[in-house]
């Protein structure tokens, strides 16, 4: 691939009309996997609106040359809150993971992905 050529994940984004932060660097093919087959457009919209939704704060919390290599989003609780909450649990302990090059970061979010704290 030439340096002209832009990569099959920058020209499925740009097809869809999505863009990142340019002051952050993103692993793309990492962040990516899937570019063809059924669904791919929403889990890439979707992932797109959450990495969106976390930049302000990773642009906050990224040292010098450190790159997202992935980023997920899942319920993290115990058995005890889950048994005395109920689904309450399931909607207060939402985390977004953000894995880069140098370490693993947890920030705690909201039910609509809108990071609090890390």
């Amino acid at each position: 691939m030439t340096a002209a050529q832009p990569s099959p994940v920058s020209q499925k984004l740009a097809d869809l009309g999505l863009s990142f932060d340019p002051t952050i660097a993103y692993r793309l093919d990492l962040l990516y996997p899937r570019l063809e087959g059924w669904g791919v457009v929403g889990q890439i919209r979707r992932k797109h609106k959450l990495v969106a939704r976390v930049e302000a704060r990773l642009k906050a919390v990224l040292r010098p040359g450190e790159e997202v290599l992935y980023v997920a989003k899942g319920v993290q609780y115990k058995f005890s809150e889950h048994y005395f909450m109920g689904l309450l649990a399931v909607l207060i302990n939402q985390t977004i993971c953000v894995l880069t090059n140098g370490r693993l970061l947890m920030i705690h979010s909201d039910p609509r992905g809108k990071p609090r704290h890390t």
